[in-house]
């Protein structure tokens, strides 16, 4: 669903954002999970391969910060970079204004609590070909290496010189072995104008820094790199204006120049472990001519291993999928188990897109529109970074602020054979694999489920500070024959004292009927109505297979959770339209 973050900053605290909310101070022995202390089988590479078409992505309302800048120490930050640190926490990069001239940082242990921000590459006085100059920082990125490293990677340029003198402009890298709390002296490991440099380090260890290798006189531009093979002690090629130029489009001629674009880049190698898969955008003009109007459109390309190296007016690569929508500031994740994810500005809204494992073919297929937009604030230049088997984390800047938000991973959960009493005791379910609600609010749902020979189990775990009547849940039901709705369709409310309704589709609508043949177990962790602090509640339900009658592999789950004036469901689920719900796997 596209989620509106209502009075947001009225939820903020001490400035630093909303903190997560507690449960009740009462003890919880009924022990409701949260959805962090779920998921944690690993699975194998691309797990969901083939399957990624149901994954969606679910904002963890209780995550969402907005860092402000009392505590970044600059009034308009922008650019944020968000990577996680192998040792723990985070660290944050962000610069001041849209051209930025210092490069600054921030450390958290829980995206949450930031540190004050403090320079990692601070503005300095040179003398270039214009005279008395200065250098400047702008579009910073950084990777965590393999052996635990920071490089924090930076475009630089001589303020006056910038048109003129390439040899004034380049890229800078700094190291930190102590998780980002000191850093070495720079490096320079590239001369020559450029923007939006990052670091990519492949499984062999080698290290590639992809930028925007541009002109400014003839607005001339495309992706080139630099390589290192020592871990990014050395680079190469070396000399001013020397790259390898990888991904390129041609635009037009300008003056007798012919003028390419593709900038802004971020590859990733994908999990088969040969393939790179690259997204940025291309700066076009209309009517393709050098005074038309400037606008961005976003492209997919890919390699094998290594790019070719262009050279004269060769473009490439061929294998792309070249301007497919209007956008900008794209970043591109993928998950282990197989789903990448887009993220980039459309309208100044923060956009992501689930696609499959080979980064081709993406969810809810209009580009136009069905982007997941989670932030309600505006901005530019957001990043994604994954940090578990199920959530990745996105930032942008807005007006004075940094956005930050955790999403989980939902995608087809297994429902393993298991022989479970339905009781209200739930260690049973020894398993974790689990779908999440929670983004409209701080009450957040879990769902799990098993099988055996007669019967499909749900477990619903409700967290929940107030626990109150009407406090309900719909549970949706489908055999996954066919896209719709059909007899064998179930629908059931439950809520903190067990069922409150049962339905089944009858040609049109759903009819009630007798819930006799369900079995549920109720637990409350603190007491209903009573105005106090509470834990929330779980529910046991086990349900007769031959109800729903199916005959395949999967099942189609839904739930809509209800929470006073709030309601909840997964990302673009659709209550009357199974192929949107869930899958589960028996």
């Amino acid at each position: 669903m596209s989620i509106l973050m209502l009075a947001i900053s009225g939820l903020l605290l001490d400035g630093c954002g909303k903190k997560d909310t507690p449960p009740g101070s009462m003890p919880d022995t009924v022990g409701i999970h949260n959805i962090y202390e779920l998921n944690k089988e690993e699975g194998s590479l691309d797990s969901h391969a083939g399957e990624e078409s149901s994954s969606v992505l679910e904002l963890d309302f209780n995550s969402y910060v907005e860092v402000p800048s009392a505590t970044l120490g600059i009034t308009n930050p922008v650019y944020s970079r968000i990577k996680k640190k192998k040792s723990g926490g985070y660290i944050l990069f962000y610069q001041n204004g849209q051209i930025g001239s210092n490069i600054y940082y921030s450390n958290s242990a829980d995206l949450k609590t930031w540190s004050g921000g403090k320079t990692v590459f601070q503005e300095t006085a040179i003398t270039s070909s214009q005279g008395a100059d200065s250098r400047r920082y702008s579009s910073a990125d950084a990777v965590v290496l393999t052996n635990g490293d920071i490089l924090a990677v930076t475009s630089f340029r001589a303020n006056k010189a910038y048109r003129y003198s390439p040899e004034t402009n380049g890229i800078m890298i700094r190291r930190s072995k102590d998780n980002g709390f000191t850093w070495a002296p720079e490096q320079v490991i590239y001369t020559g104008t450029n923007w939006e440099p990052y670091i990519l380090e492949l499984p062999s260890g080698e290290l590639h820094c992809y930028f925007t290798d541009t002109d400014p006189v003839y607005s001339n531009s495309g992706t080139s790199m630099v390589v290192s093979g020592d871990g990014g002690n050395t680079w190469s090629p070396s000399g001013t204006s020397n790259n390898y130029k990888v991904i390129r489009q041609y635009k037009y001629l300008n003056q007798g120049r012919r003028i390419y674009t593709d900038q802004m880049p971020v590859v990733r190698m994908l999990n088969d472990g040969k393939t790179l898969a690259g997204f940025m955008e291309a700066r076009l003009e209309t009517n393709n001519q050098p005074d038309g109007t400037s606008y961005y459109m976003m492209s997919l390309v890919y390699g094998e291993d290594n790019w070719q190296h262009l050279s004269g007016d060769q473009v490439g690569p061929t294998d792309r999928q070249s301007n497919l929508f209007r956008g900008a500031g794209g970043y591109l994740a993928q998950f282990r188990s197989g789903e990448t994810v887009i993220s980039c500005n459309i309208n100044n809204l923060f956009s992501m897109k689930v696609g499959d494992n080979k980064a081709r073919n993406f969810n809810h297929k209009s580009w136009a529109t069905e982007w997941y937009q989670p932030f309600s604030g505006t901005g530019y230049w957001g990043s994604l970074e994954v940090d578990g088997t199920h959530s990745i984390v996105g930032t942008m800047h807005k007006s004075g602020t940094i956005m930050i938000g955790r999403f989980i991973l939902n995608h087809r959960i297994n429902a393993p054979q298991k022989n479970i009493t339905v009781d209200g005791d739930i260690g049973d379910w020894t398993h974790t694999d689990a779908l999440f609600i929670g983004s409209q609010g701080p009450t957040q749902a879990t769902f799990r489920s098993a099988v055996d020979a007669q019967n499909l189990y749900l477990l619903v775990e409700r967290r929940d500070n107030y626990v109150a009547t009407g406090d309900n849940i719909d549970l949706y039901f489908h055999n996954n024959e066919g896209n719709s709705l059909n007899d064998n369709s179930l629908k059931i409310t439950i809520g903190p004292t067990g069922i409150v309704s049962c339905a089944k589709w009858n040609s049109s609508s759903w009819e009630a009927t007798s819930a006799s043949f369900l079995t549920i177990a109720n637990q409350v962790s603190g007491v209903v109505d009573d105005g106090s602090a509470d834990n929330g509640y779980l529910s046991e339900i086990k349900i007769p297979l031959s109800t729903l009658q199916a005959s395949g592999n999967y099942f189609r789950f839904n739930a809509v959770m209800v929470d006073g004036k709030t309601t909840d469901t997964f990302t673009f689920a659709d209550t009357g339209k199974p192929d949107t719900w869930m899958l589960i796997k028996k």
